[in-house]
């Protein structure tokens, strides 16, 4: 009996010694996750409007000439007045049977339509003598940037 108290505390004492390594496994029931929506994503920026291209000078680019002066300075002072009217105006120098004359012009188009138009303006606003020029390639340097949509304005009657 002794050997069989022995040999059963042992037993006990073996399984006793191999489980003690070991955490009891505790199963868990399942939970159920509520589903969190996400965050609603900020609204986007909108983008700027982009700065409209300024037009670029076509094949064909007509101008109104109000004036050809061989003094510089009474062409300079007949573009200073009427660019004191927020007109497109420039001025262009061309030599003629060897004297030198500075043109003084007013709007870029590119249509001999709106270049019509515009000279009806010039004539009924300010008296302006005028003669419609096709802008040559040697005067495309002249045209002050903006000049198409500053025209463009004038006729549309922005000014």
């Amino acid at each position: 009996m002794r050997l069989r108290f022995i040999m059963m505390f042992g037993l006990a004492l073996a399984v006793a010694a191999c489980g003690r390594d070991e955490e009891p496994v505790v199963e868990q029931a399942p939970q159920v996750q509520a589903q969190q929506t996400p965050p609603p994503a900020p609204a986007p920026e909108p983008e700027p409007e982009p700065e409209p291209e300024p037009e670029t000078l076509g094949d064909r680019v007509f101008t109104v000439q109000v004036g050809a002066f061989l003094n510089a300075d009474s062409a300079d002072v007949q573009r200073d007045r009427l660019l004191s009217q927020n007109l497109p105006v420039w001025t262009a120098d061309q030599e003629v049977g060897g004297q030198s004359f500075r043109r003084v012009r007013v709007g870029a188009v590119s249509t001999g339509d709106e270049a019509r138009r515009l000279s009806a303006i010039l004539t009924e606003r300010y008296a302006l003598p005028f003669w419609l020029a096709l802008v040559t390639t040697t005067d495309r340097a002249s045209v002050p940037t903006g000049a198409i949509e500053a025209t463009r304005e004038v006729i549309g009657g922005g000014n």
